[in-house]
């Protein structure tokens, strides 16, 4: 009885994690569920190779956000089609993931219509 006690009470103690898809337009801010953290799309550098391109190098999208948590404000960097895997990072306890960045480049340099797909865990 003792022993189901005792796991019943660590069981109540453990944190879940929570997980956010969030959808994020350039130079603008999404407040995450819990409310209490906004990240920011900051910038964005598109090298990947424009749609029906011939290319040499498959290029790589480069989006610097920021994460404010209270009145903490961190920014980081996030890479999308890079061999060094530096499409995730660990910022304020969260674990902050780049899926994609859209539009996909047509051969224009407008990055003004950019949005950044998300995946934020808290830890």
């Amino acid at each position: 009885m003792l022993t189901a006690a005792v796991l019943l009470a660590g069981l109540a103690s453990c944190t879940k994690s929570h997980t956010d898809n969030i959808i994020v337009s350039l130079r603008s801010c999404t407040t995450l569920t819990d409310r209490s953290v906004r990240i920011c799309f900051e910038e964005v550098e598109d090298t990947r190779c424009p749609i029906n391109a011939l290319c040499i190098w498959a290029g790589q999208v480069v989006a610097r956000f920021s994460i404010e948590k209270g009145q903490s404000k961190t920014y980081f960097t996030l890479t999308g089609n890079s061999s060094q895997h530096e499409n995730v990072a660990f910022v304020a306890g969260y674990r902050v993931e780049l899926l994609q960045v859209d539009p996909y480049p047509t051969g224009d340099a407008n990055n003004e219509n950019k949005t950044a797909t998300l995946r934020v865990t808290n830890l």
